[in-house]
């Protein structure tokens, strides 16, 4: 957003974005920081991320079945639903 319309753009947006009601912040355990270690470390043959594993762990913990991501990898993962 910032780079495309400016910071006072991305302000008003975060605003918006960074209220309880409109979108949580689901907190990382010691237990998703583990298995997405063991992910990272299990798929070499991808280019996934630790940031990918950790949000694959926790989406996994959460039961959390749909991801909205243009990141190939959430499809690679075969995992999710993944939209669009």
């Amino acid at each position: 957003m910032q780079a495309r319309l400016g910071h006072p753009h991305a302000l008003t947006l975060g605003k918006r974005l960074f209220t309880p009601a409109t979108t949580p912040i689901l907190k990382v355990t010691d237990a998703d920081v583990a298995q997405a270690w063991g992910l990272f470390q299990r798929y070499r043959d991808k280019a996934f991320s630790f940031t990918d594993c950790t949000t694959f762990a926790l989406m996994t913990r959460l039961r959390i079945a749909v991801a909205f991501a243009f990141d190939v990898h959430f499809r690679q993962y075969g995992r999710f639903v993944v939209v669009p």
